[in-house]
């Protein structure tokens, strides 16, 4: 007789659990001494431009898949003057299996990427604080918004994102 809670043996396994997470790069340029802009930092707020990108590929087959997901981030702040310019790469390593292509797409480049956010953030805090200036804290990055963009802007979004 049949156990009804033992899964088909006909279905995969869904498996999704990461691996590891590891600061890939980091770059940041202070451009003015702290003492320069110190009298207009407190007050005006610097202009930020920021560019974030998601990257995903398959680095192995090993439990059914080992995919890499990179957080890829450059903030230019300015007053005036350029203040800094910061690049960061964060990294996670997943193990993905057992999902259709369509699920997949959203598990490398919405839930990885969220699930390694906060790590990036945390990161982009402390550089700036640890360089001389208020610590910047991004606001939560809304993944899907992004991947439902890049999906309708270029019909794949397999390769990186902005």
């Amino acid at each position: 007789m049949a156990d009804k809670n033992v899964p088909d043996n006909d279905e995969p396994a869904q498996l999704f659990e990461m691996a590891s997470q590891y600061l890939k790069d980091l770059s940041f340029e202070h451009i003015n001494s702290v003492s320069q802009i110190q009298d207009t930092q407190d007050q005006q707020q610097p202009s930020l431009d920021i560019n974030l990108n998601v990257d995903a590929k398959k680095i192995s087959e090993k439990s059914g898949g080992l995919y890499n997901v990179a957080i890829h981030i450059k903030i230019e702040a300015a007053l005036g003057n350029p203040l800094f310019i910061m690049e960061l790469i964060y990294c996670g390593d997943f193990f993905i299996s057992g999902f259709p292509q369509e699920v997949m797409q959203m598990l490398l480049y919405v839930e990885c990427p969220h699930l390694l956010f906060p790590f990036v953030r945390n990161i982009i805090a402390s550089t700036t604080a640890d360089g001389g200036f208020h610590a910047l804290y991004l606001a939560p990055v809304n993944f899907a918004e992004m991947y439902h963009r890049q999906q309708h802007s270029n019909g794949d979004a397999t390769d990186t994102m902005q």
